[in-house]
């Protein structure tokens, strides 16, 4: 039985970055602190992969020598922000809407050994 990944609901059992075929260093480290922290039976899903986005560019803005956040530098580090490691791939701010730019995958799901797995993803968009 196949399916498309996108057509299941958002609680979908195969929509975890751990099961990515291509899967980038950022997703592997990602998933290897996961699994030490949470049990190596836990994998996560969007919703994990979405708070670790949420917050890389407020840790971004406050990591640095003096470890303290000033307005202007900490605004023009969240505009500016650029993770080419994130778990789902490259993740940037764009500085003039300030909107989350990333890639778009669909990602073709299939059973396999009792459970549901990503088994192939295409990149369909780019923003």
């Amino acid at each position: 039985m196949r399916t498309w990944a996108t057509r299941r609901s958002a609680c979908s059992p195969c929509n975890h970055y751990s099961q990515r075929p291509r899967r980038g260093p950022g997703t592997r480290l990602f998933v290897a602190a996961w699994k030490r922290d949470y049990g190596a039976n836990e994998t996560p899903n969007f919703v994990a992969v979405g708070g670790y986005d949420g917050m890389a560019p407020s840790c971004n803005a406050i990591q640095g020598p003096k470890r303290q956040l000033e307005p202007d530098r900490t605004m023009e580090l969240l505009k500016n922000f650029k993770d080419p490691n994130s778990p789902r791939g490259p993740i940037s701010v764009d500085p003039a809407t300030a909107t989350s730019c990333q890639n778009e995958y669909l990602r073709e799901s299939a059973q396999g050994g009792g459970k549901l797995a990503n088994v192939r993803d295409r990149k369909v968009g780019t923003r």
